[in-house]
């Protein structure tokens, strides 16, 4: 049988008996080291992304020829977008700021609804 390794068994490498525990001790510490590294990430890449998606809404509101509906509709159509990167901003500053509020600032976009109504109204007024 050309070509196929033979059937001998490496030896058992004995360890000393606190490395398994040592070792486990240490993928620990790097995953939760890992983990506090990336969750600031995810705050930055989370206002990032709706920040995009703002200025996408802005522009699309700006071009109501690429709207079936009526051109007052189409300029109040980025105001809710606005208003979630408007307090997602506020949010992630307050949860960096405050680290005793940290993820609980995010309650702040259930304010979203509200504000856009409010918002919503006062430009059909005007």
């Amino acid at each position: 049988m050309h070509g196929q390794p033979p059937d001998r068994k490496l030896p058992a490498v004995r360890t000393p008996p606190g490395l398994d525990r040592f070792l486990t001790f240490v993928d620990a510490i790097v995953a939760i080291a890992v983990t506090l590294l990336i969750l600031p990430l995810v705050e930055i890449t989370l206002l990032v992304s709706s920040a995009l998606l703002t200025v996408l809404a802005v522009h699309l509101a700006r071009k109501p020829e690429l709207h079936e509906n009526d051109v007052e509709s189409s300029r109040r159509m980025a105001v809710p977008s606005v208003i979630t990167t408007a307090l997602l901003t506020v949010a992630t500053v307050i949860g960096i700021l405050v680290p005793q509020v940290n993820y609980g600032a995010l309650l702040l976009l259930l304010l979203t609804g509200a504000i856009s109504t409010l918002l919503d109204r006062r430009l059909r007024r005007s």
